[in-house]
């Protein structure tokens, strides 16, 4: 694919990133794991920011699930929120 100069150049610096991923990597994630292997390998990004993104990601089928802007904006304690809250998500009760 490519993309005309003048596009990109009107498009700006930067792209989209965060929370407006979030539906669309959900959508596509769903449609990767209908049509790869079971057993295929498959890592979630995009709009990740609570536990409960990454529980919707695994309940989708990913195989890892992947953050970025929110660790870049929360720094490098995130990760650990997030897996503290994943863990109370996956509590049996």
């Amino acid at each position: 694919l490519r993309t005309d100069a003048a596009v990109v150049e009107a498009a700006g610096a930067g792209g989209l990133s965060g929370a407006p991923l979030a539906p669309r990597a959900l959508e596509v994630l769903r449609i990767l794991r209908r049509v790869l292997p079971a057993d295929a390998c498959v890592i979630s990004v995009g709009g990740v920011d609570t536990a409960a993104d990454v529980q919707a990601r695994l309940d989708a089928g990913a195989t890892l699930v992947q953050g970025y802007t929110a660790f870049l904006y929360r720094g490098p304690l995130w990760a650990r929120s997030v897996n503290t809250g994943l863990a109370r998500l996956r509590r049996p009760r």
